[in-house]
């Protein structure tokens, strides 16, 4: 096949692409076959792992076509992600203007149910974000597409305003906002891995009466502050993540390894590295055992396969999870809830900036559910979740049902998850460097922000007042 010999040149933006240099109806027909084609694809890998090749079998296209109204991949995928995020962002905001002015509940339910029609009925942008969420530079390759994020994210105040209440709270709506679209974002545009984590059907009614109810719980009451005309809720001051914020860990003295032991644990600590920057489907035994420095065949004596190394590599990470989750709850008993919950955030967010491995791995994986159940590692990351958040809960007595606690703990690992294992894109969002002390600050303010609400209500009921001393502890 080759490029119509009417079409007057290849897509250069600036107008739209029916007046672009008098682009014909069959070469616009055209250049959108390939945009689905493309589309298709990079629903289902990341761009890094898509090729030019595999969105030319997809649509039945030859090199020279694709090339002749993209140039390049990086150009296609730029322009799938503008077209795709166009009509994302603007329902989002005609959403809000339309629920603007109700009483904050109504108005946060009619935004909700809104966004909720719109993203299960058009998951693609979502679904293209999340796979490659975990693909550093990825979005910043697309400028103008990061820009316009970075213009809603702080540009919300704008169309909240609408409602004449919103006045001066530019810095809490981008967190409240941040934190819903990555909420969102998850389990919408990764419905396959929750759904099954939860036990259910992706596309089934008992999975968004989940996801609704969820969300609802847990940023209602977040909204209802941020929306609040009388008194307002601030995050606490915040505090460097550094060591000194963070009860010492006491580790445990390793036996005597025998020279076996200590190289599958090496192997194992390399195996980790490799499979939070790439995919499952991605790594390969070579690239592991160049990680370790030593020949990749001396691994097979230790892993049989690929699956037995990722299996060994989760288990390592629960395991370590769960020692450094003991000193995340030291002393927050005797502490006034608000206080409580900023100490164990400075602690638990603390902790896996400093060893990302876990979720990024589990960042990096999600977006390949499919593979990732076919290997039997479901388990490992079901554990994960129960394991990060439960424990704080486990120590209270909340007055909110089982179901609710759940889901309030599901969504605070799956938010810590996501901005620590993924955390370049998020920062390029915000416009900071991801391991800067800015980043962090305001993840854990956020967190604080929009978790604080419901929390509250967790512990005391709906309506009760927070801020007794020993709030967390057992009566």
């Amino acid at each position: 096949m080759k490029p119509d010999e009417t079409d007057t040149g290849p897509d250069t933006g600036g107008a739209p692409a029916t007046l672009r240099r008098g682009r014909t109806p069959k070469a616009a027909a055209t250049r959108d076959r390939l945009m689905e084609a493309a589309v298709r694809v990079f629903r289902n890998m990341p761009y890094t792992a898509a090729s030019l090749r595999t969105i030319q079998e997809e649509g039945g296209f030859n090199h020279s076509l694709v090339g002749y109204h993209f140039k390049d991949k990086s150009g296609l995928f730029g322009a799938v992600v503008s077209g795709l995020m166009a009509p994302f962002l603007g329902h989002l905001r005609d959403s809000l203007t339309r629920a603007a002015g109700r009483p904050a509940d109504e108005e946060f339910d009619l935004f909700l149910a809104d966004l909720f029609e719109y993203g299960f009925a058009h998951p693609e942008f979502l679904e293209i974000v999340m796979q490659n969420t975990g693909e550093p530079g990825v979005f910043e390759n697309v400028a103008q597409s990061l820009k316009d994020l970075q213009a809603f994210i702080f540009d919300i105040s704008g169309v909240l305003d609408l409602n004449e209440r919103f006045a001066g709270r530019g810095r809490e709506a981008a967190m409240f906002v941040l934190c819903l679209a990555t909420c969102l974002g998850n389990l919408l545009g990764t419905s396959r891995f929750h759904a099954r984590i939860l036990g259910m059907e992706p596309q089934g009614r008992e999975y968004r009466d989940w996801v609704w109810e969820a969300v609802r719980f847990v940023f209602a009451p977040a909204w209802g502050e941020v929306m609040s005309q009388s008194g307002r809720l601030r995050p606490e001051p915040s505090r460097d993540l550094s060591p000194a914020t963070r009860l010492p860990r006491k580790r445990a003295p390793r036996e005597r390894e025998t020279k076996g032991e200590a190289t599958k644990r090496r192997i194992v600590l390399a195996a980790g590295r490799v499979f939070s920057a790439l995919s499952y489907e991605s790594s390969t035994i070579r690239a592991i055992g160049r990680e370790a420095r030593m020949d990749f065949t001396i691994l097979h004596h230790y892993f049989p396969s690929k699956a037995d190394l990722f299996h060994a590599v989760a288990a390592h990470q629960l395991e370590m999870n769960r020692e450094a989750a003991k000193t995340w709850y030291q002393g927050v008993e005797t502490m006034e809830l608000k206080e409580g919950l900023s100490v164990f955030l400075d602690r638990a967010l603390g902790h896996f900036f400093e060893n990302p491995e876990s979720p990024g791995l589990l960042m990096k994986n999600m977006g390949q559910w499919d593979r990732v159940e076919e290997i039997g590692a479901a388990s490992y990351i079901r554990k994960f979740y129960a394991d990060t958040m439960g424990e704080m809960l486990a120590r209270s007595e909340p007055r909110a049902s089982a179901g609710r606690v759940f889901m309030w703990q599901y969504i605070m690992a799956l938010l810590v998850t996501h901005y620590t294992g993924a955390a370049s894109n998020p920062a390029a969002f915000l416009g900071l460097n991801p391991q800067s002390p800015e980043y962090r600050r305001f993840i854990r303010d956020a967190l604080a922000f929009v978790f604080y609400p419901s929390f509250k209500r967790i512990i005391f009921g709906q309506g009760a007042e927070a801020g007794r001393s020993g709030a967390l502890a057992k009566t």
